[in-house]
Formats: C-alpha cells, sequence, structure tokens
C-alpha cells in the first residue's frame, strides 16, 4: 500500500504520463514533471498474436450468425476455418445438397461444380485476389459464391482470407 504523503501529482495525471500522455490533463496545475514511462515490447507479446487473430476471426464469425448467413470463412490455405449453423445445416449427406467437408476441405459431390469451387478458393485465398465468382449446382439447388477478404500479408491478425456462401436456389 503507498502513502499517500509521497504523492505529489493527482493520480489521474500520474496515469496519463504512464501511457504516453504527458500534460495533456492538468498541464497548467502541475508541480513537478513525472517521466514518461517507456514500455519495452515484451518478447511473450508474440505468442498473443494467434489468440488476437482467433478473436478478430470469431467476431466474423459471429456476425454472420446474428445476420443468418450461410457462410463459411476460409484461411489462406483454403481451408474452413469456421462454418455458420445456417451453412452447417447445408453440409452433408443428411442435407442432400452435396456438400461435404473433408479435412478442412468444402467438397461438391458435382466433379465439375467442385473443379469451379476449388479453382475460385485458389482465386480468392491467392496474393492477387480477384472479384467474388459464383458456382451454380443446379443438380442440388445451390449456388456458391466464393468473395475474397481483401487483407495485407503482413496483417497478422487476419486469419480470414475467403467467404463462401451458400444460397439455396429451391
Amino acid at each position: 500500500m503507498r502513502s499517500l504523503t509521497s504523492v505529489t501529482e493527482p493520480e489521474d495525471e500520474r496515469m496519463a504520463n504512464r501511457v504516453g500522455v504527458q500534460g495533456r490533463i492538468g498541464a497548467n496545475t502541475r508541480q513537478k514533471s513525472a517521466p514518461i514511462v517507456q514500455v519495452d515490447r515484451v518478447p511473450e507479446a508474440e505468442r498473443l498474436l494467434p489468440v488476437l487473430a482467433g478473436a478478430r476471426a470469431r467476431g466474423m464469425a459471429d456476425a454472420l450468425e446474428a445476420l443468418g448467413v450461410a457462410a463459411l470463412m476460409l484461411d489462406r490455405a483454403g481451408l474452413v476455418l469456421h462454418a455458420s449453423s445456417h451453412a452447417a445445416r447445408l453440409i452433408g449427406v443428411h442435407a442432400a445438397r452435396g456438400l461435404s467437408l473433408t479435412a478442412d476441405t468444402l467438397i461438391v459431390a458435382d466433379s465439375d461444380a467442385n473443379r469451379a469451387l476449388q479453382a475460385a478458393i485458389a482465386v480468392a485465398v491467392g496474393e492477387d485476389s480477384g472479384e467474388a465468382q459464383r458456382i451454380d449446382v443446379e443438380k442440388t439447388g445451390i449456388s456458391l459464391i466464393v468473395r475474397p477478404i481483401p487483407c495485407a500479408e503482413t496483417d497478422c491478425y487476419q486469419l480470414l482470407r475467403a467467404l463462401v456462401i451458400v444460397e439455396t436456389t429451391r
């Protein structure tokens, strides 16, 4: 516990000085200048990067859920990071839509549509990601829209590289 007699400047000003905002709060009433404390980057902070990136992706997943969008989030390798509950209902044998998830890869039962989907995903997660591409699977009544998510290559907080939006046409 600190002694109140050793404090010579207001608590709120001392806190401002710690975070580098020296002189903004009560600059005219200060009796002495408190030093700005420079915090060195902690090496262990690097371990937090994946946690922060995951939190960012989780926020996007929560938004898709709240909007009721049937979508799958893809990483830079084209693997599924997350499938919304609406998309999950359209995947698998029980859904009879011709979509499956194998080793975190979205697969369409129709071979021509699957080739088109895999090509669209490769373009969307690539460095020169282009426009959204639509793949219609008429046999099962679904359309897949592969939409790239633009981001800087150096953005270590961005796991999400593309969205596959699943629309039912019948």
